[in-house]
């Protein structure tokens, strides 16, 4: 944490030389940035430094303690304030207290422990100020950055030190990318005003002006520039958050990713920037995470794109079982978005790639047991589009070689017409095992053991997954409720039909309806 900073005042130099050296000041926490024999001295120092202690006699020449204290009092920001008092005049330092000073100490008690004891009191107390200050902060700089209007007004809660010309860098706890809709984080409003504190205590050697929480994803930073040469401050100042990405990362366990300003700007500079911001973070998709970005790289931007998807290709390939055409058809598609840098196609494409890998594997199903598409297994690979095109051709790649071997294998005659049976019979929501392993005149243990021998999964387990496929395109179609979808796919309690549509898919059926009216697939 930054240093508390301190200013001495008394008349006498004895006194100044006892309290520099009775104590290691910068071993708990604070630093003398001023000394002043007068009030008039220490009030001069004190607008040019700020200091935010003020330990101060009361009897001085030409303007004395009290009239000091008064001073102060009527300044912003407005210092901690410690009397150095005997018993002599203790009676005479009453006078002060009507001005809120915060503590005193007697000159003749004064000890190493006992001023360790004091300052350790104004620490504490400083502390639970910034906290409050912070939260003021954070309220107006939240109402600044994300107000449609810049004209109207907002409340002013920010001390002055705060509103100087600074850098500025917004960060972003990094997530896979949200192709499959609501696929949700466990971030909360809450820990990253933690992470916000947190960040206020790192960075020794720079000005943090402020730090503060957007939203339950994004925080804030303010550092002020240490130089007037505009490359060298800048090139410190992506150096500080670098190193605050790389303290966030030990901290909390995760990835952050930063977008800096890239010169000095006014707090007010921010306003109404909020949607600019979030949109910019999507490109990190295509450039890598954990980075920090100046606002004016070129490379946060997009072409058009001027490709028709042309899904039919894809189709083909996979209908005639042709590998290598259905993995080159996937990697053009993504180096188009890569080169292009189209967000919402890399939402697009892969939401669309993903439900077709779903659909493949529920009409074919004896491949759902070899390949796992869970998004919460799945997700770690998701955080660039490269990684997220490796991961597709991945799989699709093992859902040919799969089907290549069922067609080597073929089906007994009594799981073919298990399987029939299933397809026929699937909307029946009291359709059982039992009732299956009857048709085909087998034992219920029989058929298990068979089902699960050449088809890899139970026979729930098909079930359920040719369900939700049928369900899926019930819902593309548009003209069903989802309460009618489920009673229509054999399940007769619309919320677990939901349920079990979020597990498998990775989106609750709503969801999953309103992307496919967003993009007409």
């Amino acid at each position: 944490m930054k240093a508390i900073s301190v200013m001495l005042v008394d008349d006498e130099e004895w006194v100044l030389d006892d309290l520099r050296t009775l104590i290691n000041w910068e071993a708990a926490g604070f630093s003398i940035v001023a000394t002043a024999k007068n009030g008039k001295q220490a009030l001069k120092k004190y607008r040019e430094l700020l200091p935010q202690i003020v330990i101060t006699d009361i009897q001085m020449p030409f303007m004395d303690g009290v009239e000091l204290a008064k001073s102060l009092r009527e300044m912003q920001p407005t210092p901690i304030i410690l009397f150095l008092t005997s018993y002599s005049d203790f009676h005479y330092a009453k006078q002060a207290f009507q001005y809120d000073i915060d503590d005193y100490l007697l000159k003749n008690e004064i000890s190493d422990a006992v001023l360790l004891h004091k300052l350790s009191i104004l620490q504490a107390k400083i502390q639970r100020s910034h906290q409050i200050q912070n939260l003021l902060s954070r309220e107006y700089i939240t109402g600044l950055i994300k107000q449609s209007d810049p004209a109207a007004p907002i409340q002013l809660n920010l001390q002055p030190s705060q509103l100087r010309p600074a850098f500025f860098a917004f960060l972003e706890e990094d997530v896979p990318c949200p192709f499959l809709i609501n696929a949700q984080s466990h971030q909360t409003q809450k820990r990253m005003w933690q992470l916000s504190q947190f960040c206020l205590t790192q960075l020794s050697h720079a000005d943090i002006l402020l730090c503060c929480d957007i939203d339950a994803s994004h925080l804030l930073i303010g550092i002020a520039p240490t130089t007037s040469l505009p490359q060298t401050a800048f090139r410190q100042f992506t150096e500080h958050i670098t190193q605050l990405l790389s303290a966030l990362r030990t901290h909390s366990g995760s990835i952050f990713t930063a977008l800096a300003y890239p010169q000095p700007v006014s707090l007010h500079a921010l306003c109404g920037c909020y949607p600019s911001i979030q949109q910019r973070f999507h490109f990190k998709y295509f450039l890598g995470t954990g980075c920090v970005y100046s606002l004016e790289d070129s490379r946060l931007s997009s072409t058009i794109l001027q490709h028709p998807l042309e899904l039919d290709r894809l189709y083909s390939a996979l209908q005639a079982g042709d590998e290598q055409e259905t993995k080159a058809y996937i990697r053009l598609q993504y180096d188009r978005v890569i080169q292009t840098r189209q967000y919402e196609h890399l939402l697009n494409i892969s939401h669309l790639f993903y439900l077709i890998l779903q659909n493949a594997m529920a009409q074919q199903l004896r491949s759902d047991a070899v390949l796992d598409i869970r998004p919460e297994t799945a997700q770690h690979r998701w955080y660039l589009a490269e990684d997220i095109c490796s991961w597709m051709v991945e799989k699709y790649s093992q859902l040919m070689q799969q089907l290549t071997l069922m067609q080597k294998k073929p089906l007994s005659s009594a799981v073919h017409h298990a399987l029939s049976y299933i397809q026929e019979r699937y909307a029946d929501d009291t359709l059982k095992i039992d009732t299956i392993a009857e048709h085909v005149q087998l034992s219920s243990s029989r058929l298990s053991v068979l089902f699960k021998k050449e088809m890899g999964c139970t026979v729930n387990e098909y079930l359920t997954a040719f369900r939700i496929m049928k369900a899926q395109l019930l819902l593309r179609d548009g003209r069903y409720k989802v309460y009618e979808v489920a009673s229509l796919v054999g399940y007769g309690s619309s919320q677990y039909f939901s349920q079990v549509f979020q597990q498998r898919v990775g989106v609750n059926p709503k969801d999953f309806y309103q992307w496919m009216c967003r993009y007409g697939q």
